[in-house]
């Protein structure tokens, strides 16, 4: 039931953001914040396979209480090893590393909400920097005890051992090294008083979207600071909760409208995930001064199911220019899609371990594990070419 709940959502929000691009002619980037105390594995594939068409990317989300430092590294450790082995927040590398965006169930950071039923960790800050978090993604959570007194920026928190380190720090801004263990990426919260309005960026049910939304997010501000010409606007749903409004016509009038301000205020306009956001940020404390897109993947890298894409579970020592290395942990039929190199496709019914090192723009050798046969898809743009080979062996395509 669940899966095909994701599956069907997917394919409804791929529909609905085909339609639109931005000033690069991408479609809107959606990051799911996936609940690792919810690990289903048929929810996963059903995410990876929008992920590796384009449509966004997953990162971390723990809902965990009368938690201990120990308890919550754990979550963390066993979260990321389940994560790693669909190709989530591990990076396409020759050596690939654990890298990950966060958001704390119940907004409960760092225990901020000063109940130990949504943590009871007062050290998150630091477990997380230990773990691989490049930055947290909580915020706004006005309302609650949670919301930091900072707002509408993008800071460093540094871990103090009390609850709540975060609602102070040290912002970003150009030229400057980070000043903190982990930076917070907030999104808009405005308070219009005469009108008696509070902005929080939820795209919810109960938080719909409306044309006048769209001043409010622009106003709040949020920059790196010395980067005042780009303006970041994060927001934040339950996207299966409030399904009916992620996914209807005013999901379609926001990118709509969005497009058109951008459009007739001669501003680029940029669709980003998580990831992309927290690589703009460290370009530009480096000092950074040119166009967003072109630094995307500064610091973190992609994640391997951005360029492949496996039906069954694996754990990947190598995934970059040279090729792929990688072994199966399920023992299963299983098929392997490529984004990018000589080969496009792998088929097979049995086999365990697989190398490809790219010879060439249309050529590649691979030594593969298993027994029965492969069918291998393979060649460049402008054609493809299929083949059958008998397991095990080593391979070069197309034979010289």
């Amino acid at each position: 039931m669940a899966a095909s709940s994701v599956s069907d959502w997917v394919r409804r929000n791929e529909t609905l953001r085909s339609s639109h691009a931005d000033s690069y002619g991408r479609v809107p980037q959606h990051t799911w914040f996936y609940r690792a105390d919810y690990p289903n594995d048929a929810c996963m594939h059903a995410l990876n396979e929008t992920v590796f068409r384009g449509f966004g990317e997953v990162e971390f989300h723990l809902h965990h209480g009368y938690d201990t430092p120990s308890g919550f590294g754990a979550k963390l450790d066993d979260g990321l090893d389940w994560f790693n082995s669909f190709g989530a927040m591990i990076g396409a590398q020759t050596k690939p590393s654990r890298r990950f965006a966060y958001i704390a169930g119940d907004w409960a950071l760092d225990n901020g909400r000063g109940d130990p039923r949504f943590s009871g960790v007062d050290v998150e800050i630091r477990l997380l920097k230990a773990f691989g978090c490049y930055a947290d993604f909580t915020f706004p959570a006005f309302g609650t005890s949670a919301q930091p007194r900072t707002v509408n920026s993008i800071y460093y928190a540094t871990e103090d051992g009390r609850p709540k380190s975060y609602s102070v720090g040290v912002p970003a801004k150009k030229g400057r090294p980070p000043a903190g263990d982990l930076p917070l990426v907030q999104g808009p919260l405005f308070l219009d008083w005469l009108k008696g309005y509070v902005e929080t960026a939820a795209l919810e049910l109960g938080t719909p979207y409306a044309p006048n939304r769209l001043r409010y997010w622009l106003d709040a501000d949020v920059h790196v600071q010395g980067r005042p010409d780009c303006r970041i606007i994060k927001l934040h749903t339950h996207g299966m909760q409030s399904r009916q409004m992620i996914l209807g016509p005013q999901m379609t009038q926001m990118f709509s409208d969005v497009e058109k301000w951008s459009a007739d205020n001669g501003v680029r306009l940029h669709y980003v995930n998580a990831r992309e956001v927290f690589n703009f940020v460290r370009a530009v404390e480096h000092g950074f001064d040119g166009d967003p897109h072109d630094v995307l993947d500064f610091e973190v890298a992609k994640p391997i199911n951005r360029v492949l894409q496996c039906n069954v579970r694996y754990a990947c020592t190598k995934c970059d220019s040279s090729g792929v290395a990688l072994r199966l942990l399920e023992s299963r039929p299983v098929r392997l899609e490529f984004a990018g190199g000589p080969i496009r496709s792998v088929v097979a019914d049995d086999f365990h371990e697989i190398e490809i090192r790219h010879r060439a723009a249309e050529s590649a050798t691979l030594t593969i594990s298993g027994s029965g046969t492969c069918d291998i898809e393979y060649g460049s743009a402008d054609g493809s070419q299929r083949c059958t080979v008998v397991l095990p062996g080593t391979f070069t395509l197309p034979a010289s």
